[in-house]
């Protein structure tokens, strides 16, 4: 049954909204590939995104200069190489246009995020999280555990544990 309420939800979603919601997965910065079926591709999550009714496509900010107008959310997606400065600026204005932006940050690369961040109060050191406390449930000490989280409306009565391999920390940044 869960499978059919699934396909249910998905096509009361497609037909229920007017326009399909757009999401942009940046590319030029070595980010992982949006159709990439490997390891570090997105393939599946694109496509279900895509039967939830989105429409997913690859944005090169280098070419274009700016995020499409009817563009929902943009993400970035573990980006290796630095955003030119017009590429940070583009995707700052659609955060400013009230749009949305997703930043994947990976531990490895050489990308600085730091302007594709200033601003939000925080800071994205390259460092890699270890959690000594996953090897007791068999993991990695690379593969942090998470089963607690903050009273916050995203997590209102959420309670699955979630393992995030491969973590790199966010710090809030000390006021100046």
């Amino acid at each position: 049954t869960g499978h059919a309420e699934g396909d249910l939800t998905s096509g009361l979603i497609r037909v229920t909204r007017t326009q399909r919601r757009q999401i942009r997965f940046t590319t030029g910065h070595g980010e992982r590939p949006l159709h990439g079926t490997d390891r570090d591709g997105l393939d599946v999550a694109a496509r279900a995104l895509e039967q939830q009714g989105f429409e997913v496509s690859e944005l090169l900010l280098l070419q274009t200069g700016a995020v499409a107008e009817e563009s929902d959310v943009v993400v970035i997606a573990g980006p290796k190489k630095p955003f030119l400065p017009a590429e940070v600026a583009a995707a700052l204005r659609q955060l400013d246009g009230g749009g949305n932006v997703i930043l994947l940050a990976d531990p490895d690369g050489d990308a600085d995020l730091a302007p594709l961040v200033a601003g939000w109060g925080v800071a994205l050191p390259k460092e890699l999280i270890l959690d000594p406390s996953s090897r007791m449930f068999g993991g990695d000490y690379t593969v942090p555990l998470v089963t607690q989280y903050p009273p916050h409306a995203i997590t209102q009565g959420f309670s699955l544990a979630c393992v995030f391999p491969v973590a790199r920390p966010v710090v809030k940044e000390e006021a100046a």
